[in-house]
């Protein structure tokens, strides 16, 4: 929490941010730094809510600028607070064809991420590449309830945060630059999120 809205601050303004904490109705965040201690600061529920806030309050372009640094910058963060553990497991990697790493990158990812947000996901692989599906995705279930109550649908999928964290992962492992695209999306009208990862 402490990454997205230190990014809706730097890249939208002090302002904003006082603005998005208004309106989700966490203004005792204002100024103050989260804990860093791996316990959860806000429910799953909260977190959905202030990215749903984020993309209602500056739109659909701010919002993706912003859901993707925060992705990226998160998984960054991850590997410097378990670094005793990431350290071991590049050191194993680098051991590994490419199609293992990936796998075992992939797993650890929807491991850690089922852990953090309580939500089931389901890794594929085929001849069109990997795939990551979340059924019950806790990114986009505030803004999905928003737009079924609003009769409205996304034109584009919503949970760039997780597409931008895990194409950063897949790039720690592997080396080189990857992207993760999220191939359909709750929040515009699919029946799950799927993140598609082609080696």
């Amino acid at each position: 929490m402490d990454i997205l809205l230190s990014q809706v601050g730097r890249m939208l303004g002090h302002r904003s941010l006082n603005r998005l904490l208004r309106r989700a109705g966490l203004t005792e965040f204002a100024g103050r730094l989260l804990p860093e201690d791996g316990t959860p600061s806000i429910t799953v529920e909260t977190w959905s809510n202030v990215l749903a806030d984020i993309y209602d309050t500056f739109g659909t372009e701010a919002a993706q600028s912003v859901f993707l640094e925060t992705g990226c910058l998160a998984a960054v963060e991850v590997r410097r607070q378990q670094a005793p553990q990431w350290t071991i497991t590049a050191t194993a990697l680098r051991l590994l064809p490419v199609e293992r790493r990936i796998r075992l990158v992939l797993e650890g990812f929807a491991e850690q991420s089922e852990a953090a947000f309580g939500a089931s996901h389901y890794l594929y692989a085929g001849p069109d590449g990997y795939q990551v599906e979340i059924p019950d995705c806790p990114h986009c279930a505030e803004i999905s309830r928003r737009c079924a109550a609003e009769q409205r649908r996304l034109d584009r999928p919503f949970c760039d945060i997780i597409a931008a964290s895990l194409g950063e992962t897949l790039e720690w492992a592997l080396g080189r630059r990857c992207l993760v695209e999220e191939i359909s999306c709750i929040a515009a009208g699919q029946a799950s999120c799927r993140f598609r990862f082609i080696p």
